[in-house]
């Protein structure tokens, strides 16, 4: 094999790993709860969305799916930047589920059937 292929190759190796690694990085952010106060979002499920966000569809289905389209309420960017703001949103698709008083947890990234568990068990 020529010098050249080896560099492609190595090369090609590294950049696998390290969309493995982003890819990895990213669902476990997603599966980690954090805290949040947002009052006068509550009860219940809001979901952080935009229209340019690509994983936001697939995410809307997941929580729709789960608690219904009544269970579920959406906060586009493009109609409500004001509470991205307040509330200090700054990655799309997040998921939050809260109490009456604001609190709950959030979790960011398409949620999976274990985050759903945890949305359904509450704040």
């Amino acid at each position: 094999m020529s010098e050249i292929w080896v560099r492609v190759a190595v090369a090609a190796g590294a950049a696998g790993l390290g969309l493995v690694l982003a890819w990895l990085a990213r669902r476990r952010a997603a599966a980690r709860p954090r805290k949040v106060r947002m009052p006068g979002l509550g009860p219940g499920i809001v979901l952080f969305t935009s229209e340019t966000c690509d994983s936001c569809t697939p995410a809307r289905d997941a929580v729709v799916g789960r608690f219904g389209d009544d269970g579920v309420r959406e906060v586009a960017w493009e109609h409500s930047p004001e509470l991205f703001d307040r509330y200090a949103v700054a990655r799309v698709p997040t998921v939050v589920r809260l109490d009456a008083d604001g609190n709950g947890v959030a979790f960011e990234g398409v949620p999976d059937r274990s985050v759903l568990d945890r949305l359904a068990e509450g704040p």
